[in-house]
C-alpha cells in the first residue's frame, strides 16, 4: 500500500494554482507505522490499511487506527468553498 509522504505532496496547492501564489512546504512528523503527516496537523490520525470494499463508483478503505497526535495550540483548518478558513478551537476544549 502507497504511503503519503511529502514525496506525494504537490508543490502547489489547488488554492495556489488558481492565484499563482506558492504555499509554503509543510514540515512532516513521522508516525509509529511510518506514515508521516504535516506537523502543524491539530490532529492526526496513523491508521493501517483493514480491507478496501467498492461501493458504486468508489472505493471505501476501512483503516484500523493505532495512534493519534493530537497539538494543544493553533485553530483547526476546514476546507470549504474551495479555500481553508481557520476555525478558532475554544480554550476548553484543548485541555486548558
Amino acid at each position: 500500500m502507497p504511503r503519503l509522504s511529502r514525496h506525494h505532496s504537490p508543490d502547489l496547492s489547488p488554492g495556489a494554482r488558481r492565484t499563482g501564489r506558492r504555499a509554503m512546504p509543510p514540515r512532516w512528523h513521522d508516525m509509529p507505522s511510518g506514515d508521516q503527516a504535516p506537523e502543524d496537523a491539530i490532529v492526526s490520525f496513523d491508521c493501517l490499511l483493514q480491507d478496501t470494499r467498492k461501493v458504486g463508483t468508489h472505493n471505501v478503505l476501512i483503516r484500523k487506527v493505532i495512534d493519534i497526535r493530537v497539538r494543544l495550540d493553533g485553530h483547526a483548518r476546514l476546507y470549504v468553498d474551495r479555500s481553508f478558513v481557520h476555525v478558532p478551537t475554544p480554550p476548553a476544549s484543548r485541555g486548558a
